[in-house]
């Protein structure tokens, strides 16, 4: 996994947008072989790219799900909410090949549930940290 929180993408040039991109790899190393480019653009992503978003700012991955596959997480620390840069945390899944925009998550401290409540410049998702479940598998998202 690899941030590229200040990818300039689609029509927003210079603005600073985020993307990442994901490499993987074999029992022998990397390869460019079906590797992804994930944006808030992205096909089946929920919301969109906006100017000064910052996608990829932060990331972690884990088993978020409890399916026994990697996730990734994907903090959005300038993402407008309900108020300005009040933050975000994308959660794209895995499957047993690759990740996937089915079922994916956006997380805010607006979501039902998330206590707080957004405020102007909280940027909720500019740090994430994995946490280990019982079994020894990285479960939940530390926004």
């Amino acid at each position: 996994m690899v941030g590229i929180p200040w990818e300039e993408w689609d029509t927003h040039v210079d603005e600073d947008d985020g993307a990442v991109a994901v490499i993987y790899g074999s029992s022998a190393r990397l390869t460019a072989k079906g590797n992804q480019l994930w944006s808030q653009d992205s096909p089946g992503i929920l919301d969109q790219s906006e100017p000064d978003d910052h996608f990829g700012e932060s990331m972690t991955g884990g088993d978020f799900n409890g399916d026994g596959i990697s996730d990734l997480a994907v903090g959005v620390p300038w993402e407008d909410t309900t108020t300005t840069d009040s933050g975000a945390v994308a959660v794209i899944l895995g499957t047993s090949q690759r990740l996937t925009a089915a079922g994916n998550q956006l997380w805010t401290e607006d979501t039902l549930g998330i206590a707080g409540g957004s405020r102007n410049g909280d940027r909720f998702g500019i740090a994430l940290g994995g946490a280990q479940g019982p079994s020894g598998s990285p479960r939940g998202v530390a926004p």
